[in-house]
């Protein structure tokens, strides 16, 4: 849904806005807000901008209404909306006139509206359904690719596209000749079609090209495009209003699902390569090269997202991606996730799951806790942060790679969220020398003894950290008798040299045992 005056006036949550001039222009799209406080702002308003103004800058100078107006439609903004009750107590006939003559919205804000409430609404409404278009466009990808994966047939792959455009599709061989088609409105096929066209054109066709296609007894507009030896058409009367974009991503899908049926079984691992090598070592390309390389891959590098990796708990045993890979959309079909892309590499799974912050942290703990459920703790899972920038693609991989590489550290542990994990990360930035004057400052004296005495009293402290200083609770998962450990603290707080009853201590104390664990 195009954001537009209408919704804005009728629609939207604001109440008493009305559109004094040029009520015939309510359709008008809004693409976003600016605010003009002087004349000079004027230059840097882009087309489709709402305008808002106290009218200060132009308040008893009819002359400069008149060129400000101008140009406001000179650059192409949807409207200039003026708040009323500060320095106009209604809008100039002067204003409406010549708004009217020249074709220029304007919208009457009542005073109680600050230009907060309007640029707040607009911007949210406007983020919304960007995201409601990225994320249907995304849902395409992934049902072509799923069809892909499943190795079904061409008009079924065409047929998911049809849907998507809300029309009927055709695909032409070399000759022009129909070789599939599909209704777009549910149905699986359309009257036999033939196009008018002549030949030459045909084959000289290197862009888009109106057509004419008959439909049993009825004629059709078509737009028609050329991808590899073959045609694309799509039946409608305005090919200007088609997301052209999207359109030739799902063609070279589709291409490649051809190729996989008619010539040899795809090495999924070699497809997805490319992605793989960005993220582990992307940081040097420009931002243009990363939207390249996502616009192939289909990844919605707009959204915000997070990176779960998924690996065998038992790497001796192998690695089969595309069974992991269906075993991991099962769960995502359970936990009821709709944005989400994945990647298959040679020993895991990426997964990026799509979402506002608040959703993507319970939605990434639902997943995990759903597949290491279903596999029986056959896997280790390890996330990163969140993050919408493009850097971030492979910055979030990293982490999340990092909390994988956990699963050596914490026997036994399945799963690894950065959010918890946070300080291992942090350490594991920092330089060499300072992890060791951390680790000698701390714990080294209690890892010495430990080490001069074959005793566990590292370990002993560390589950009684992980027991939050429960003594009864750490005695029991170290199988030792109350009295005993209590002992043992005793005896760690004469060898480390800090007062375990000082916070501050405490907080050293911990860090200096996670800089030991990753020193292990």
């Amino acid at each position: 849904m195009a954001i537009t005056l209408n919704w804005l006036i009728h629609q939207s949550k604001l109440e008493n806005l009305s559109l004094a001039a040029c009520p015939e222009l309510i359709d008008t799209p809004i693409s976003s807000v600016n605010i003009m406080d002087n004349p000079d702002v004027i230059q840097w308003f882009k087309k489709n901008e709402l305008v808002l103004t106290t009218g200060y800058v132009f308040a008893n100078d009819p002359e400069l209404q008149t060129t400000i107006l101008q140009n406001l439609k000179q650059a192409g903004c949807s409207a200039l909306c003026i708040k009323t009750k500060r320095y106009f107590d209604t809008i100039p006939q002067h204003i409406l006139d010549v708004a009217n003559r020249i074709h220029l919205p304007i919208i009457e804000l009542p005073v109680h509206y600050s230009f907060s409430d309007i640029s707040s609404l607009i911007s949210k409404e406007i983020y919304a359904d960007e995201f409601r278009d990225i994320a249907r466009e995304q849902k395409l990808y992934n049902a072509l690719f799923n069809s892909f994966f499943e190795h079904r047939p061409t008009e079924d792959t065409l047929e998911l596209l049809s849907r998507y455009l809300d029309h009927g599709v055709l695909l032409l061989d070399e000759g022009g000749r129909v070789r599939f088609n599909a209704a777009g409105d549910g149905g699986k096929t359309l009257p036999p079609a033939e196009i008018h066209i002549d030949p030459v054109r045909l084959k000289d066709a290197s862009s888009r090209q109106s057509v004419e296609v008959q439909l049993g007894d009825a004629l059709h507009q078509g737009a028609l495009t050329r991808f590899g030896k073959q045609y694309f058409c799509v039946l409608t009367d305005r090919p200007d209003k088609l997301p052209w974009d999207t359109i030739d991503h799902a063609l070279r899908i589709i291409a490649l699902s051809q190729r996989g049926h008619e010539e040899r079984p795809l090495d999924l691992n070699n497809y997805y390569e490319p992605f793989f090598q960005f993220l582990i070592d992307g940081k040097g390309k420009t931002d243009t090269e990363i939207v390249q390389l996502c616009d192939y891959y289909a990844f919605p590098y707009r959204l915000n997202r997070v990176c779960v990796l998924i690996a065998p708990r038992e790497k001796e045993k192998g690695f089969d991606p595309v069974e992991s890979v269906k075993l991991v959309r099962r769960v995502l079909k359970k936990c009821g996730v709709r944005d989400s892309f994945i990647a298959s590499g040679r020993r895991l799974v990426c997964l990026y799951l799509f979402g506002r912050d608040e959703e993507l942290s319970a939605l990434v703990r639902t997943f995990a806790q759903q597949l290491l459920s279903v596999s029986r703790n056959g896997f280790i899972v390890g996330t990163g942060p969140s993050g919408r920038d493009l850097k971030e693609i492979a910055s979030t991989y990293e982490k999340a790679s990092f909390m994988l590489s956990l699963g050596d550290k914490f026997p036994g542990r399945p799963d690894f969220f950065f959010q918890e994990h946070f300080i291992f990360w942090q350490i594991h930035t920092l330089p060499a020398r300072e992890r060791e004057r951390i680790y000698r400052d701390t714990v080294k004296p209690l890892a010495d003894h430990d080490a001069k005495t074959r005793s566990s009293l590292t370990q002993t402290l560390q589950v009684y950290f992980e027991c939050r200083f429960n003594a009864s609770l750490a005695a029991s998962r170290l199988y030792l008798h109350r009295n005993t450990f209590l002992k043992r603290i005793a005896k760690i707080k004469d060898i480390l040299p800090m007062d375990l009853e000082d916070p501050n201590a405490l907080y050293a104390i911990h860090y200096g045992l996670c800089v030991h664990r990753m020193l292990m």
